[in-house]
This record gives C-alpha cells, sequence and structure tokens, in this order.
C-alpha cells in the first residue's frame, strides 16, 4: 500500500444496508438488542489504556507505519488529539494533516466553517500529495481558523 487516508467516522457501523424500512424490521432489531452483551460494564472495566483497547488501536506500532498517511481533524472535535497524534507519531512515514475550524462532523458540512471538499482533497492527497510526499520523505500540517478561533500553537507537536 503507498497511502493510507483514514477517518474516524465509521458510518458502516451505524447504518443497515438497505434502511430498516422492510418487513420484520422491529422484531429483527428487537433480537439483536436482546443478543447485544452490556457493552458498556465491560468498557468500565477497561477505563485506562490496557490490552483491551490496544487489539484496536495502532498506538503500540506506529514505528511500523512508512506509508504515506493522511489526517483529517477538527479543533471543535473532542477527537481532534487522535488526527495530531497521528501526525506527530508516524514519525517514520511522509504525512500530512490538516485540522480545520469544525466539529465531530465531516468537513464538508461541519460547524462552524469554513467548510472544504474533504472527498477532493483525499483524492488529491491519494493521486498525487502522497507521490510528492513519499518523494520528498516530508511532513505537512495546514491549520484552517478563523481569526477569532486560533489555537494555541505553542503546545502543537513538532
Amino acid at each position: 500500500m503507498g497511502a493510507v487516508c483514514g477517518q474516524s467516522g465509521r458510518v458502516e457501523c451505524h447504518a443497515s444496508k438497505g434502511g430498516i424500512c422492510r418487513d420484520g424490521w422491529a422484531a429483527q432489531w428487537k433480537e439483536r438488542l436482546e443478543r447485544t452483551p452490556i457493552w458498556l460494564s465491560h468498557w468500565l472495566h477497561h477505563q485506562t489504556d490496557d490490552d483491551y483497547w490496544r487489539v484496536a488501536s495502532l498506538s503500540p506500532d506506529y514505528k511500523k507505519i512508512i506509508c504515506a498517511v493522511y489526517t483529517i481533524g477538527g479543533w471543535m472535535d473532542s477527537y481532534v488529539n487522535g488526527a495530531v497524534r497521528m501526525f506527530e507519531k508516524c514519525a517514520n512515514a511522509p504525512r500530512k494533516c490538516l485540522i480545520g475550524n469544525w466539529n465531530h462532523q465531516m468537513p464538508d458540512h461541519a460547524y462552524p466553517g469554513p467548510n472544504l471538499d474533504y472527498l477532493r482533497e483525499m483524492d488529491r492527497f491519494l493521486n498525487t500529495g502522497s507521490r510528492a510526499l513519499i518523494t520528498a520523505s516530508c511532513a505537512s500540517l495546514r491549520l484552517l481558523s478563523r481569526a477569532a478561533n486560533i489555537p494555541n500553537l505553542r503546545h502543537f507537536p513538532r
């Protein structure tokens, strides 16, 4: 693989292929609810970083990532630290990070804006940007913000 362009939204885990409005959907939903373990009690036993969370985490192996990486985050998203951490920790990979003036939504319709066509950004990265980063073997950080909401960059990873 030459490049990775990921985002944290997992729409497919919240959507039902074909929709839910078909015959028998309520019975299927009830059956799923009854079969689903109570995940909250399990999570409460794993409130800190441990093996339970590391199964699905890149954090133990950031140094193994060598393909070009593009992360996108929003200043007003409580999960922005993930995009910043990936940018900081994937030091062996050419990388790009875009942080904009958004909440926890996709950048093309997030509040407060300005909005950004993130699919075009990712397409450009995958088709040209990743090759340029790989060739230059560098890191690129792009910050978008309104003048009134400029973040304190003293604490941003260098």
